[in-house]
């Protein structure tokens, strides 16, 4: 292998290492200084920082080297070695970082402490990230021997480096830590650099500094001259304009990432994807260029049309982005079988067709900035240093700028977007003016300074017909309606009107009935999130708060729950419920504020509540929305103190401890959200509790998979061991875990019941009384690990959920919900349950189970779009499932628990009922109407005698139809058919005149004329007070003795029932035929 082979491959590889380290720093770090939009951007400035010091120094050192590539691989290897101490350093700041922390309790954000979390970054990392930076400037320097190829040379170097640090992103987003953990990939990492270092220095042993290229005589003369002379206007404008087109870029990184959170959205993978393309287009667009750009005549005339091109295209992106929500969610729509990697694969088209354009072309820059800044060849070191470090400081500036300067100001990502438009074009039309400055022809100029000014005013054209909302009220562009849509969590219902038809739904009509649907109350694009409460149209009318297009709560507009709320509600009241005598309570995750206010409802002192919150616009939005929801807790309530900030770095270096710590954060597949449901999390917050505190964990079970929801299970029980119970919610589960053995006191209960406020807010969770509270109590510590059994547990180091649970998103909507109805179940007891009496407790483990019914109906009913043989034995299933219910609501009453399962059992076959035993009894009416139908009247009988058995207080329901139904079997000479629908019937009703006497009928159709006359009879005698029922007796009577021969007796008959209804119909036309014989 030859030297240059050798070096191109290590540098790849070095680049890959580079953005394997970001990643990993940013979450090494993130440990000690939080995971706030400040300590992220602090990482990666000092990254950048340090590789723009890199640069500039390299590049010095590498053109007094004798040997560029033996001090490469020094480089390197010092990289290495210097990212073992990263996590050294960490360790020891620690505790320096909880002692600062004591001077500023409760203010996380604190300047002092911003600053020294900024200083401890430069600290850890700007000796390694100085070495990275030096890296470029001193390979070139190796691999740069001829002027004839610098930019061939230079712009393959930077191609192959950058194609690494693709690859890095890729695997760093997509395998690495998911398969190794952070540990794993550093060691893997740092291995392949100290590799690289040693190899390198072993092969560049003894090597003197490159020849450069045999000159001719007259460039012998040319040389001199070349170094002496100082850098022309023209090269240090293109390198100032790399500068700013750095600062333009990393603006154009930052927005489009926030503003694609909304279509593709904020999981690990998301923003994985994101930098991955990013990095690819830079990489291609570098490559294309270092096989053109020695041959370039004009490189200063190209760099300016092709940044100008650049801010074109910039420009026409920004429209586009203003609709992607719903571009997205049309996409989503029409995949039939969701899927984490086919939804990615749509993810990946998507995002490509937007960013690889731009990154193709702000690739082609540096190989040619490198090739106008290299005006020597003695001096290639300093000259790609010197273009390196503009670049980067401007990515640096760029950074500091959309984080802290634009969004602030502005709010709306597009305000930078078009920042970033405005700047590239700029710098364009700076560089082509310049550029056109030396052409000795007018018409040359003139061509290339139109083209320029041309793309300048193609690109205001989105300015004129596509503005945002926010400058024109009528536009749909960036309406925060769509912006706020969420499509890659509510995809459903976009793209088809009717799914079994397949109409598709306009865009034009798709647009205008999402903003018509959405009235937008509250917009704001914070430092964390984008925050929006909409007023939703439908019926019922619901406000949501959606954080990034994520609904995170919901109320009716009377302040009323919805099914969003009921997890938060018990989150306060369960822990405060068990704990003795609480006194000092941290909330965690904000939402609407329904948990915090729900835990001032209680007797706590004065600032005894700490709210923990890392959005101030979700507060603002809560507290102005969600204000009866949250018993306007965060309007200066006394009771609550809150702490803006990074939650978990409050709990890590806080000296309080807690009674109850309640944790409601968002879903552990959102990028930061994971670390919240680590071992080293609940490690804290064990930490962090009392003697005899109580912590409660919030865990959704819609959205994912069985083995992620054990994962939070076997992680929160592995910290809290024999301590642990977990509650059951339906939708969400609570888990609690202590210190101590957890009990539950019934008199302290009954006292919180006969509390008007505590018993008003459990009441909308059909929560009445002690068993209605305990049938949500689902297992304890061994049940539970019984049922989660071996398997990994989710740590800092081997984030396992942050990786896993994006997968349970797409097409796993009730896998674990289905697979925790099935597991057993703990009945409350008195081990643990005090204090209250065993009737209660009799009660609680009736409802618990008819609870546990209810899940295992509702997991079933979900299944029931299958095939029809599939969906027969699923209906029968799921209605098994609500007898066993109503079996348990006929011994112990539960109207919440009535009302759902009657909820669950319409919306799988759509029949009605008012309660339960209602919606059964037409259950099995439908379906005996169904057989009967067929022709099975056996089978129809026997679901109309188990419809009686529901009948309860309604029994002329069931004896209607099941007249109905034998009538229909009259009808078609079924005559055992009918009679045994009607058998049913009869049994329920045996002294029902007009029961007997359409069973007689039924006999007398069948020829069984003794056993009709008999039935008739006893009709007449049954309805002796009736005589429009005797009439109808009497006429039928009559027609029995007729077609037995019996003419006198039918003749009296018949005139009976003239006596007792002179107007009976058909009665008068058989007597005339009788007294009057035919043809008489």
């Amino acid at each position: 292998m030859s030297l240059r082979t050798l070096a191109l491959s290590c540098f790849f590889l070095s680049g890959a290492t580079g953005l394997l380290y970001q990643v990993l720093w940013a979450r090494m770090l993130g440990g000690v200084i939080g995971n706030t939009h400040f300590s992220i951007t602090a990482v990666v400035a000092v990254f950048m920082g340090g590789l723009a010091l890199g640069s500039r120094l390299g590049g010095q050192a590498a053109d007094r080297s004798r040997n560029p590539l033996r001090l490469y691989g020094i480089l390197v290897l010092a990289v290495g070695l210097l990212c073992l101490l990263v996590p050294l350093l960490i360790s020891l700041a620690e505790p320096v970082f909880a002692w600062l922390y004591q001077g500023h309790e409760g203010n996380p954000e604190a300047t002092p402490l911003l600053l020294c979390r900024l200083l401890f970054c430069v600290i850890a990392l700007l000796g390694p990230t100085t070495c990275m930076g030096a890296t470029l400037p001193v390979l070139s320097k190796f691999l740069t021997t001829r002027m004839s190829k610098v930019g061939m040379s230079i712009g393959g170097l930077y191609t192959v480096n950058t194609f690494g640090a693709f690859f890095g992103a890729a695997l760093t987003g997509f395998f690495a830590i998911a398969t190794l953990g952070i540990w794993g990939t550093t060691a893997l990492a740092v291995g392949i650099d100290i590799v690289i270092g040693v190899v390198v220095i072993y092969a560049a042993r003894g090597l003197a500094a490159p020849a450069p290229e045999p000159p001719a005589t007259e460039k012998k003369e040319e040389a001199p001259v070349l170094k002496a002379a100082p850098i022309p206007f023209n090269v240090r404008l293109c390198v100032l304009c790399f500068g700013v087109t750095g600062f333009a870029n990393m603006l154009l990184q930052i927005s489009w990432t926030k503003a694609l959170i909304p279509t593709i959205g904020n999981s690990t993978y998301a923003f994985s994807l994101i930098v991955t393309l990013f990095i690819l287009g830079i990489a291609l667009g570098g490559l294309v260029m270092s096989l053109v750009v020695d041959r370039i005549k004009r490189p200063i005339l190209v760099l300016g049309l092709i940044v100008t091109v650049k801010g074109l295209l910039v420009s026409a992106t920004i429209p586009a982005l203003g609709r992607f929500p719903l571009w997205g969610a049309r996409l989503f729509d029409q995949v039939e079988e969701p899927s984490y990697s086919g939804f990615l694969w749509i993810k990946l088209l998507m995002v490509s067709g937007l960013v690889l354009p731009c990154t193709l072309l702000m690739g082609t820059v540096f190989p040619l900035v490198s090739k106008i800044r290299t005006v020597a060849i003695d001096k290639v070191g300093n000259a790609v240093g010197s273009a390196y470090f503009s670049n980067t400081m401007g990515s640096i500036l760029g950074t500091l700028a959309a984080g802290f300067l634009f969004v602030p100001i502005f709010g709306e990502v597009f305000h930078t977007l078009y920042i970033s438009a405005a700047l590239n074009l700029l710098v364009g039309l700076a560089l082509t003016w310049v550029a056109t400055r030396s052409l000795k022809t007018p018409a040359p100029r003139a061509i290339a300074l139109a083209c320029a000014f041309t793309i300048t005013l193609l690109s205001l054209i989105p300015l004129v017909g596509m503005r945002p909302h926010a400058w024109n009220k009528d536009s749909s562009f960036w309406h925060p309606a769509i912006m706020s849509l969420g499509a890659y969590s509510y995809f459903s219902g976009s793209y088809y009107k009717d799914r079994r038809t397949r109409e598709k739904r306009p865009i034009e009509e798709l647009i205008a009935r999402t903003i018509e649907n959405n009235e937008v109350l509250f917009h704001k694009v914070g430092l964390h999130a984008e925050v929006t409460v909409v007023k939703k149209k439908t019926d019922p009318q619901i406000i949501a708060l959606r954080i990034s297009g994520k609904a995170d709560a919901s109320i009716t507009p009377d302040g009323g729950f919805t099914q969003d709320l009921p997890h938060q509600v018990l989150a306060g009241h369960l822990p405060m419920i068990l704990h003795p005598e609480p006194k000092r309570v941290l909330t965690l995750g904000l939402g609407g504020g329904v948990t915090l206010g729900t835990l001032t409802l209680y007797p706590l002192p004065k600032r005894s509540i700490d709210n923990l919150e890392i959005s101030h616009e979700v507060i603002e939005a809560a507290a102005q929305f969600f204000k009866d929801a949250n018993r306007g807790s965060l309007d200066n309530h006394p009771k609550v103190r809150n702490v803006v900030g990074d939650g978990r770095n409050h709990l890590q270096f806080t000296t309080e401890t807690y009674d109850v710590i309640t944790s409601v954060p968002s879903n552990p597949w959102i990028a930061g959200i994971g670390n919240l449901f680590t071992t080293e999390f609940f490690e804290i917050c064990r930490d962090r509790l009392s003697d005899n505190g109580i912590i409660c964990q919030w865990i959704h079970k819609i959205n994912m998979r069985e083995k992620d929801l054990k994962t939070v299970f076997r992680t929160f029980t592995a910290v809290f061991d024999q301590h642990v119970q977990l509650w059951d919610l339906g939708y969400d589960c609570l888990l609690i875990g202590s210190k101590q053995p957890i009990r539950l006191d019934g008199s302290r209960l009954d006292m919180l019941f006969n509390n008007p406020e505590f018993r008003s807010d459990l009441k909308n969770l059909g929560m009445v009384d002690t068993p209605s509270l305990l049938r949500h109590y689902r297992m304890d510590t061994a049940t539970l690990a019984q049922y989660t059994g071996e398997g990994p547990l989710n740590k800092d180091s081997f984030p396992v959920l942050e990786f896993e649970c994006p997968k349970g998103l797409y097409g796993h909507s009730f896998t674990a919900y289905r697979d925790l109805a099935q597991a057993n179940s703990s009945p409350p007891d008195d081990s643990w349950c005090k204090g209250i009496a065993p009737g209660k407790l009799d009660a609680a483990r009736v409802l618990q189970d008819a609870f546990h019914q209810l899940e295992l109906a509702e997991s079933v009913g979900r299944t029931l779009e299958k095939t029809n043989l599939e969906r027969a034995e699923n209906t029968r299933k799921l209605i098994g499932h609500l007898e066993k219910i109503q079996t348990s609501l006929a011994t112990t009453n539960d109207e919440w628990l009535d009302q759902l399962a009657t909820s669950v059992g319409f919306r799988a076959t759509r029949t009605p009922g008012k309660t339960l035993q209602e919606y059964l009894m037409y259950y099995y009416l439908v379906i005996a109407q169904e057989l009967q139908k067929t022709g099975n009247s056996a089978e129809a009988a026997r679901q109309v005698e188990r419809a009686f058995a529901f009948a309860g207080e309604t029994p002329e329901v069931p004896k209607n139809i099941a007249r109905q139904l034998a009538t229909a079997c009259l009808q078609r000479k079924d005559h055992s058919g009918g009679i045994s629908i009607m058998e049913s019937a009869l049994t329920r009703f045996p002294e029902d005149a007009g029961v007997v006497e359409f069973y007689g009928i039924l006999h007398g159709a069948a020829g069984q004329d003794a056993k009709a006359e008999s039935l008739l009879k006893r009709a007449l005698e049954l309805a002796a007070n009736n005589d429009l029922r005797g009439a109808s007796i009497q006429h039928n009577l009559g027609f029995l003795y007729q077609q037995r021969g019996n003419l006198a007796a039918a003749r009296e008959s018949y005139e009976k029932t003239l006596l007792l209804n002179p107007s009976h119909p058909g009665t008068r036309g058989l007597l005339e035929a009788l007294v009057t014989p035919a043809g008489n």
